[in-house]
């Protein structure tokens, strides 16, 4: 959620406006109007830095193959109560 109580509703999840030594371990998006998820637009730049991700209770329907293949570090994804189905990537 944002500052003045809007949703998230995009993709492109940046920390762009941070300072240069801000590094993102623990990443709380959830409770926002995210749709879909694609690589290299979840938090570029911070990747390898994050340990845990939360997107629950988004509206995410679409996750592209390999989204979070560069999440090296990644200990653990939080996706629940979303739009997803078993199986079911975009391609």
């Amino acid at each position: 959620m944002l500052k003045n109580g809007q949703h998230l509703n995009t993709a492109f999840l940046s920390a762009k406006h941070a300072k240069p030594d801000f590094v993102a371990q623990i990443v709380n998006l959830d409770h926002n109007d995210i749709d879909v998820l694609r690589v290299g637009r979840v938090m570029p730049g911070q990747e390898q830095n994050i340990l845990v991700l939360d997107l629950s209770h988004n509206n995410i329907e679409d996750v592209q193959p390999k989204t979070f293949d560069s999440f090296t570090n990644l200990r653990r994804l939080k996706l629940s109560h979303n739009r997803l189905r078993d199986g079911e990537m975009s391609e």
